[in-house]
């Protein structure tokens, strides 16, 4: 299986939608979390990266980069 289907599972599995594509693809949970993955990923660990992103973005349920 490629990696961006493999991606693409793992975001619906967890909730995930796409908000948009264009050179990346744009992922928003319900809970407002987004997460942009790379729309053909070069990098073997990308899917261990992107679980690890979702596990810590849906525990604190904050987005990286705001600041409350």
């Amino acid at each position: 299986m490629r990696r961006s289907s493999e991606i693409a599972k793992l975001m619906k599995n967890n909730g995930f939608f796409i908000l948009r594509k264009n050179n990346h693809i744009v992922w928003r949970h319900p809970t407002s979390v987004t997460i942009t993955t790379s729309l053909t990923p070069s990098c073997k660990f990308t899917l261990h990266k992107i679980k690890r992103k979702i596990r810590l973005l849906l525990q604190s349920g904050v987005q990286p980069g705001v600041q409350k």
